[in-house]
Order: structure tokens, then C-alpha cells, then sequence
């Protein structure tokens, strides 16, 4: 029967016009990728930013924004207020109590393991925001006169 051949596709052999297929693919994954990096406002060596709901800024776009609007372009006072609430979060989670937090939509109470996995997205933030600031002010994310959290050992 002629539908079992190898030939195939107008007379090319369909293993060969396969292999094209995949070249195409990755490419266009290269592409996608790309211009999402491009898209998403970040450098490349910047974090992504964690997507929680309760969050206003989910992207370094709408970070960026919020700093220029709400902050007056003041990046040290933005990453104080998200230092501080880590901060709080975290001896909240030592003490073993619970978190609120949340946005004018709704409020959620934190502790236990969810506490914990919320500190830890927020030091993904807080990392990927020191990069954007660093970008933004055209330092080194090392002269920032923010401190790193000093323990990591309430995300195990």
C-alpha cells in the first residue's frame, strides 16, 4: 500500500522533513524566549520575579512603575519596605505565630510551612528587586546598603 512507503509529503522522505521540524521548533523556542526576557522589561541576569496573587508587583515592569510612581524613583526606600516585611515575617515564623498579610482585595493569614514557603519567595523577590534596582541606579548590586537576610535556615 502506497500510505506505508517512506516517501511521503508531496515525494520527500519523511524522516529528513522530521528533522526540520525540530530545527524550526527549538528555533522558535529560542525566539519565544527571547522576547520574553526582552518583553518582561528584566536583564537576563536579573531573577524573575515570584507571581503571588496577593502581590501588586509580578513583574519588573510593574516593579519598576511602582517605584517610579509610589517611590518617587526612591529604590532604597522600596527595597527597605520589602526588607522590612521579610524581616517581620521571618521573626514571626521563629516565633511560631501568623503572618497576615495580602492587598485591598483580600487578606490571608500565614504560618507553619506556608509562612516558611512565603519567606522564601520573598527573598526570591527581594533578590530579583536588588538586581533591578542595581540596573536602574547603575550600581553594582553589591553598593546597595541593603543587607542580605542573615539566616537561611528558617526555608528548610
Amino acid at each position: 500500500m502506497e500510505i506505508f512507503e517512506t516517501k511521503m509529503f508531496n515525494g520527500r522522505d519523511h524522516k529528513k522533513s522530521g528533522a526540520w521540524r525540530v530545527l524550526v521548533f527549538v528555533f522558535c523556542w529560542v525566539i519565544i524566549f527571547a522576547l520574553d526576557a526582552k518583553l518582561s522589561g528584566a536583564r537576563a541576569d536579573c531573577a524573575k520575579i515570584p507571581n503571588l496573587k496577593i502581590w501588586e508587583a509580578k513583574t519588573s515592569v510593574k516593579v519598576k512603575e511602582i517605584v517610579a510612581t509610589q517611590y518617587n524613583d526612591d529604590w532604597e526606600a522600596y527595597l527597605d519596605k520589602l526588607e522590612d516585611e521579610h524581616q517581620n515575617s521571618r521573626a514571626i515564623y521563629s516565633s511560631g505565630g501568623t503572618y497576615q498579610t495580602g492587598n485591598s482585595d483580600r487578606i490571608i493569614n500565614l504560618s507553619g510551612p506556608d509562612l516558611a514557603y512565603y519567606n522564601w519567595v520573598q527573598s526570591k523577590r527581594l533578590t530579583a528587586v536588588k538586581c533591578l534596582a542595581a540596573e536602574a541606579m547603575g550600581e553594582e548590586l553589591e553598593q546597595l546598603t541593603t543587607a542580605a537576610p542573615a539566616s537561611s535556615s528558617n526555608y528548610k
